[in-house]
């Protein structure tokens, strides 16, 4: 400390705790021989930390983490067909749409998926329709969230909706998706009637080929569950036919009739013309209309907000899920309300 003696000269008097000192060294010591011992399993456990906990608190301060980034909807990684805008009703198994088959077999139900629509020229209108059907019926899946490029912005938040009501606004838009869909599902079933009694639909893709029968009902495709989930002895093999058969009836040979703007040429082998159109931001906003919810809360603001804010912000939401983005509105995670209530609820009983 700094003293004034009688002289008026300026003394430091310097006091040192050898024993403070001395248990200080020897901590740091400890810590660094910790940290090099065991430097490989704490640098996994580091890696993978921001993916267990989703906040840290300390003395009042709460610091949330990243949340695990939510992969867009069949991401074409490692497979030879892009299910969101190429194929013919051929390309649709196992090999060549694994991203696809790993997504049905999973029985895991899923409670949200990303739609990246990019550009505007990753997703077709068919897909979505049909994949809505059928990732509802086979992982349960209750929302879509739409993110979209723009200014070279990626994942952009445009908005969320329940999956079934993206079914039914496609619907309405185009009836023809739900046309084909009830000829896929007769395919899938066969026909209820006796062999007497059962029709055939003619072949579309070869103008010359003889019409398909569709054989009585069949036997083996069975309902697994109170969703719906089809399955038969060999797993979710009958929505992959669903989905070959809803291609089916929705592609033609090219030049096949006069070009029109709601028929896209794809770069398939064969090359077939499908009823379609390009999803983009403003198109979706269109088609979808008051289904889809634009609002979310911004990170930041729900970082800065108490606890107690932040419940009555959820509890004052609509709708099942509360978006939140980042600076720029880029898309960061969904809050599922019924977890928040359900949590909130058992709080409370828990104080009576």
């Amino acid at each position: 400390m700094l003293t004034n003696s009688a002289a008026d000269d300026w003394t430091l008097d310097v006091t040192l705790d050898v024993g403070a000192v001395l248990t200080t060294l020897l901590w740091a010591a400890v810590i660094v021989f910790v940290f090099w011992r065991f430097r490989e399993p704490l640098a996994a456990f580091l890696q993978a930390l921001p993916q267990r906990i989703r906040s840290i608190s300390a003395a009042g301060i709460s610091l949330e983490l990243a949340a695990p980034e939510t992969r867009p909807l069949l991401a074409a990684e490692g497979v030879a067909v892009d299910l969101r805008h190429a194929g013919t009703p051929n390309d649709v198994n196992d090999s060549t749409l694994r991203s696809f088959y790993r997504q049905i077999e999973d029985p895991t139900p899923l409670t949200h998926a990303v739609v990246d629509l990019g550009l505007g020229t990753e997703w077709l209108s068919s897909r979505l329709y049909i994949l809505s059907v059928i990732l509802r019926r086979m992982r349960g899946l209750e929302a879509f969230v739409f993110v979209e490029t723009v200014n070279d912005e990626r994942r952009r938040f445009l908005g969320l909706v329940e999956s079934e009501q993206v079914r039914w606004r496609l619907a309405a838009r185009w009836p023809r998706f739900e046309s084909a869909l009830a000829a896929a599902q007769l395919r899938v079933w066969g026909h209820p009637y006796d062999a007497a009694g059962r029709i055939t639909i003619p072949g579309k893709l070869d103008p010359n080929s003889q019409p398909a029968a569709i054989d009585p009902l069949r036997q083996g495709v069975t309902i697994a569950d109170a969703q719906g989930r089809l399955t038969d002895a060999w797993g979710p093999e009958p929505a992959a036919e669903l989905l070959r058969w809803f291609l089916d009836a929705i592609q033609r040979p090219p030049g096949a009739q006069p070009a029109s703007e709601e028929w896209q040429l794809l770069g398939s082998a064969p090359v077939v013309e499908e009823f379609a159109v390009w999803l983009t931001g403003s198109l979706v906003t269109d088609v979808l209309g008051s289904s889809l919810d634009p609002r979310s809360v911004r990170l930041n603001d729900w970082q800065a907000w108490s606890k107690e804010v932040r419940t009555r912000a959820v509890l004052e939401a609509e709708g099942r899920w509360v978006a939140v983005t980042r600076d720029d509105r880029i898309f960061y995670r969904l809050i599922d309300r019924h977890e928040a209530l359900e949590q909130l609820a058992r709080e409370v009983a828990n104080q009576d």
